[in-house]
């Protein structure tokens, strides 16, 4: 019976340590939770949750969301085409015989 108990507590001790881990890794994306993306938000609410909870793999699968949710909102946004494309007819009308 002592080699299951000991298989558990490493067992507990390894998942500990990835939910400390993951803790760590949480406190980079409060900013994002706590700003317009509601996406990011639950995902960030739903990762405390595992982690207090002690649901290392459910905590994972919030985490990879939330760095998800993170890099979608830190994505710059393509300027408009109709900016574009008048900036390439003013540069056509330039005189150029002077």
């Amino acid at each position: 019976m002592s080699s299951i108990s000991g298989v558990s507590s490493a067992a507990s001790s390894s998942n500990q340590m990835l939910l400390a881990s993951l803790q760590a890794q949480m406190t980079r994306y409060a900013s994002v939770a706590n700003g317009q993306n509601s996406q990011a938000s639950a995902d960030y609410k739903a990762l405390q949750s595992y982690i207090k909870t002690g649901d290392a793999s459910a905590a994972q699968a919030a985490l990879a969301r939330l760095q998800s949710d993170s890099q979608a909102s830190a994505s710059p946004s393509p300027a408009p085409a109709s900016s574009a494309q008048n900036q390439i007819s003013d540069n056509s009308n330039i005189n150029t015989t002077a």
